[in-house]
């Protein structure tokens, strides 16, 4: 699938370096640990920390999920995620391998990210960043249970 992005282990990586090397530095350049050779550890614990920190809540927030929505009427389904992608401020920017594409304008898609959607004969697959995908999983199901779609 063409919409896959970076899972849980890259996302986590891809925060807990970044934030632990500038931690580092941070660290290294606030406590002066060059001059006293004592101090010189706690910057790698810190960085460590802060990594750590970073990497979890980041890897649970941004990175990538698919979900799938069975329906008897997935048509009906589609125009619900439709309406509320648009309530959200999402715009339709195209197509990709049978994948219907939506991203908010600006700045604010940069830090949402694109949402993928696909219509099967019987389900809706919709992926993109998880607190996204999670919200619109919350919004959809009660209309599948209740038979509201």
């Amino acid at each position: 699938m063409g919409t896959s992005g970076p899972g849980l282990w890259s996302t986590f990586l891809y925060y807990f370096t970044s934030t632990s090397l500038i931690a580092v530095f941070a660290i290294t350049q606030g406590l002066h640990t060059e001059s006293d050779p004592s101090l010189h550890f706690y910057p790698y614990i810190g960085g460590l920390v802060f990594g750590l920190l970073a990497g979890s809540i980041g890897a649970y927030f941004n990175r990538h999920i698919s979900i799938t929505i069975n329906s008897k009427k997935p048509h009906r389904l589609e125009q619900h995620l439709i309406n509320q992608l648009i309530q959200n401020s999402y715009q339709l920017v195209g197509e990709l391998e049978g994948f219907t594409i939506y991203q908010r304008p600006n700045l604010s898609g940069v830090f949402s990210g694109k949402l993928f959607y696909q219509l099967n004969e019987n389900s809706v697959i919709i992926s993109g960043r998880a607190t996204q995908v999670k919200a619109l999983r919350n919004y959809l199901n009660p209309k599948v249970e209740t038979g509201l779609h």
